[in-house]
């Protein structure tokens, strides 16, 4: 019995090194289309070829298409972020250091860029919650609500969809993370003297700027 047993868990082992391997082909396969297909062009037939399995494989391990994406998405994550991060202790330069190896990737992998737009989950990291752990200090000083709205905003800068505006100026990795830190800086300098100016209730900033464009702290 003993022998049996080991025999069925050399098969389970080897049949599960098999499937991770199909996985792996088809993932890579994928990525290779991705640098020169958008990915709403990328068909299962396509990569099954590109892969050299059948479609019905391709289907197995990935039933849809986002799945597919989000199996590529996760070959670039492991790239630039450590599979165990320990979010609690998340700083600030932490923080920095992700984003330019994310944004430096996408100026060199047009693949990633087109992934990381087709996916419908943006991110397979807490977004607000790593955000709200690298600005805790100055956030504690606002309620819940302009929380919400400033998190939200300094999500929006470090996304891909920020990279996207920053690369059609042809800005490179470098200067689109410096321009978003720029930002991220002046927003929190910003709220932290008026955070008044989140209310709805409150004249916009923009609309009641001074003729000749100084801001009156007063």
């Amino acid at each position: 019995m003993g022998v049996i047993k080991m025999s069925r868990t050399y098969k389970s082992d080897l049949r599960e090194k098999q499937a991770n391997a199909t996985r792996e082909q088809i993932i890579t396969a994928a990525h290779t289309i991705l640098q020169t297909v958008r990915a709403p062009d990328m068909s299962y037939k396509a990569v099954a070829e590109e892969a050299g399995v059948s479609v019905r494989t391709v289907y197995r391990h990935f039933p849809e298409m986002n799945d597919l994406m989000l199996g590529v998405s996760d070959l670039f994550m492991s790239r630039y972020m450590p599979k165990n991060l320990d979010f609690s202790n998340f700083t600030m330069e932490d923080g920095i250091d992700v984003i330019h190896k994310q944004w430096s990737l996408m100026e060199n992998d047009p693949a990633l860029f087109r992934v990381l737009f087709s996916i419908k989950t943006r991110s397979r990291m807490d977004g607000p919650a790593v955000i709200r752990r690298m600005h805790s200090p100055w956030l504690s000083n606002l309620n819940d609500e302009q929380i919400k709205y400033v998190v939200a905003a300094l999500e929006l800068l470090i996304s891909p969809y920020a990279w996207d505006v920053f690369n059609e100026y042809d800005l490179t990795a470098d200067q689109a993370l410096r321009l978003s830190e720029v930002a991220s800086y002046a927003l929190r300098e910003h709220i932290n003297k008026h955070p008044e100016h989140l209310d709805l209730n409150h004249p916009s900033p923009l609309r009641s700027e001074p003729p000749n464009g100084n801001d009156n702290d007063s």
